[in-house]
């Protein structure tokens, strides 16, 4: 059996994740599952945690991963709300990926 890809078949929906003195962060709604293929490799090869360190700037851009991180009134329950969010995005790409 073939299994075809379109790789034009790209959803670009995005949704509102997070905001930071006013300015708004977003997020794809749905998440290629070579991203979360990805982010396992990373976990296996480098550790946990630079597998969600790589998927948070690989998801939510570069831009918005640099203003978490230098957010000095950033709380560790708001970081994990916004992690919880993207791996939880990420990893259902992988549960939607095994239904077909």
């Amino acid at each position: 059996m073939l299994i075809e890809i379109d790789s034009n078949d790209v959803n670009t929906e995005v949704k509102d994740i997070f905001s930071i003195d006013g300015k708004v962060y977003s997020m794809p709604v749905e998440v290629p599952a070579s991203v979360a293929l990805q982010m396992l490799h990373v976990a296996r090869t480098e550790g946990e945690q630079s597998a969600v360190s790589w998927v948070m700037e690989e998801v939510l851009g570069s831009e918005a991963y640099d203003a978490l991180r230098k957010c000095r009134a950033l709380k560790p329950h708001q970081l994990q709300a916004v992690i919880k969010v993207v791996t939880e995005t990420v990893m259902g790409a992988m549960e939607e990926s095994g239904k077909g």
